[in-house]
């Protein structure tokens, strides 16, 4: 029996020897449906969530009443409600790229996911970009009553809101990369809220999602030129507000710059990631 259970255990070491790693799109996949699943777990918060979007609306149409903007071009009542929209468009995803990615890493820590994806041959941004997908996923299903009110608003032809879905796709997929940053920073330093919050006090105020970046002193308007959000939200008020709004760069100056911050991004997040997995190895990981 001895020499029978020595012969089983060779051939299976010899099989697991021969195993290959899951596949990038395989892990992908499967963190993406993880995530979908937990989330379609709680309907009331997803209910709250699409009234949620409907307030901002309601909240937004108040403020256009009362703000008024002094641009090269005065803008009326409509127009300043498509200037709140068309940021907020933008605005709504700022949980893909901040909060989703703290509140997965804890709990996969908490869980003991991810030793299992650290010290198993998986592609770890493969798991990182689904957990994020899938928030975005759901953040573009909420969005859908601000697109509406947006086309109804600004009375966009269907080409021009292709342009503006293009350019909140675009400046998604740049989130999608800082996500993964915010993930591999959660993991390496454990406590990151405070950094997080400012981060998105950062995206709020200084993107031009509540007034004009040019009415920020141009000392602090450098910092507005380092997010990604300032660019797709010029991009959209370029697209819905026409010949009544300036943008900050010639419109395929936007568009590159958006490419560069995606492509900076994922560099930074590469090396965040051989970092994570060097301390990882070194020190193992927990949720202290």
């Amino acid at each position: 029996m001895t020499a029978v259970s020595m012969a089983d255990y060779h051939r299976n070491i010899q099989g697991l020897t021969k195993s290959r790693p899951v596949s990038f799109f395989h892990v992908l996949k499967g963190s993406y449906l993880k995530e979908v699943r937990i989330t379609l777990r709680y309907r009331a918060n997803l209910i709250a969530n699409q009234i949620q979007s409907l307030l901002f609306i309601g909240s937004f149409a108040l403020m256009a009443s009362a703000f008024v903007f002094n641009l090269d071009v005065e803008l009326s009542f409509r127009e300043t409600m498509v200037f709140f929209i068309g940021g907020l468009l933008i605005v709504f995803y700022d949980g893909v790229a901040l909060w989703k990615p703290i509140n997965s890493i804890n709990r996969d820590l908490y869980n003991g996911t991810l030793e299992y994806l650290f010290f198993n041959p998986h592609s770890r941004i493969a798991y990182f970009v689904g957990n994020i997908l899938s928030s975005a996923t759901f953040a573009s299903v909420f969005s859908i009553p601000l697109v509406i009110a947006l086309v109804v608003v600004s009375g966009i032809d269907f080409f021009t809101l292709i342009w503006i879905l293009l350019a909140a796709f675009m400046t998604v997929s740049v989130l999608v990369a800082f996500g993964v940053m915010i993930s591999l920073l959660a993991i390496k330093y454990k406590r990151v809220n405070g950094l997080v919050g400012t981060i998105g006090t950062l995206f709020t105020f200084l993107s031009g999602f509540l007034f004009p970046i040019t009415f920020l002193p141009p000392y602090i308007r450098i910092a507005s030129y380092l997010l990604p959000y300032t660019y797709g939200i010029d991009l959209v008020r370029h697209f819905s507000l026409g010949d009544k709004w300036t943008t900050l760069l010639p419109v395929p100056m936007l568009w590159g710059v958006l490419a560069t911050y995606m492509v900076i991004y994922w560099l930074i997040a590469a090396f965040l990631l051989r970092k994570v997995e060097a301390s990882a190895k070194k020190d193992g990981l927990n949720i202290i």
